[in-house]
């Protein structure tokens, strides 16, 4: 089979991190890989990459484009990675090619307020009624899907690379970690703000803070790094298998997620959470088993008051750490899937 993956993303994250590891598989399973994206990093998993433009105003380039792609490589089926690439499936429909969509997202995720998210929600339900199948990574976005599309909706959840074998050793400080894009959307500021009232109790800093990432508020971070000591921030990182073991859990205050990648990543590690109680991260994280689910409205408190919970009481933390593990491997290893995956693609173009 010979397939052509699609990704307008405007940043580097998670949804395309997802899609270099189906290129990845599907590659080593014998398949011919092709790309179009406005990322370099893509090029290294494909057979083929094609860099492509994000401006909604180029998108008759970008249609003929991937129509002489589709020409001249035979493709067999086209996958549209996130919602601004799934904004493509009735005008490629005519190609007579299936096409499979994957919604990594949820429409109250978005930014611009209630008008912008129902007009996202509606353009995506159009869209998808032109494609074969459309990929869920979590029952909470598939839960936003029309009725009228439900029928063409496949929940497979997302998965991850995670080492063969965990540590469950406590670090000799309570270290409570951030990693993620750095955007007020992923929680950031109140990340901050729990530091800030663990620092003004705790004037020793017993208790340790960690970001990973980068992004708009970098600056903001920077500067609050500066003044807490008990607050370290690493910028980027590529190396997190050196930052999750770490941690004593990770903290992701998100007001929602499609599926938190980070969250699997965390498991991945033997790791616990914190999040709120909201859609995405309620999928993932087991209130009370994994982590601890906190009711959005409780903010930055309710948030302290979980993570005081988890390091007062070193016993419980290793129980939810040793099942933050035994979930990763019931459900979140990345070999599931990718197999699940690419048997839906053979099974659409078939």
């Amino acid at each position: 089979m010979r397939i052509l993956f699609i990704d307008l993303g405007s940043a580097w994250g998670g949804a395309e991190r997802y899609l270099a590891s189906l290129m990845d598989a599907a590659r080593s399973q014998g398949e011919w890989v092709a790309c179009a994206s406005p990322h370099y990093q893509h090029r290294k998993h494909a057979n083929m990459h094609t860099e492509i433009p994000i401006s909604y105003g180029t998108f008759p380039d970008i249609v003929r484009t991937i129509c002489a792609i589709c020409h001249d490589k035979a493709i067999g089926l086209i996958h549209l990675n996130a919602a601004r690439a799934s904004y493509l499936a009735p005008l490629l429909r005519p190609l007579g090619i299936p096409i499979v969509a994957t919604r990594h997202s949820l429409s109250q995720a978005s930014t611009g307020g209630q008008v912008r998210q129902w007009t996202n929600r509606w353009l995506s339900s159009v869209c998808y009624r032109a494609a074969h199948k459309v990929i869920c990574v979590s029952d909470s976005v598939r839960s936003e899907l029309p009725a009228r599309i439900g029928h063409k909706a496949v929940v497979i959840e997302n998965g991850v690379t995670g080492p063969d074998a965990v540590k469950f050793d406590l670090p000799p400080h309570g270290t409570l970690g951030y990693v993620g894009r750095l955007v007020a959307d992923k929680g950031i500021l109140d990340f901050l703000s729990m530091a800030r009232q663990f620092a003004e109790r705790e004037p020793r800093a017993s208790t340790r803070f960690v970001i990973a990432g980068t992004g708009p508020e970098a600056t903001a971070v920077e500067k609050f790094a500066l003044h807490t000591p008990s607050l370290s921030y690493l910028g980027f990182c590529s190396q997190l298998e050196e930052v999750y073991p770490s941690l004593s859990a990770l903290v992701l205050p998100s007001r929602a997620e499609g599926m938190p990648l980070a969250v699997l990543e965390a498991f991945s590690h033997g790791r616990a959470a914190i999040g709120y109680d909201v859609p995405g991260i309620r999928d993932v994280i087991d209130h009370g088993q994994t982590g601890y689910l906190v009711p959005l409205e409780s903010g930055v408190d309710g948030l302290v008051a979980a993570a005081d919970t988890l390091l007062k009481d070193p016993d419980n933390l290793l129980r939810m750490m040793h099942n933050a593990r035994a979930t990763y491997e019931r459900r979140f290893r990345l070999d599931l899937m990718v197999d699940r995956t690419l048997e839906l693609f053979r099974e659409a173009a078939r």
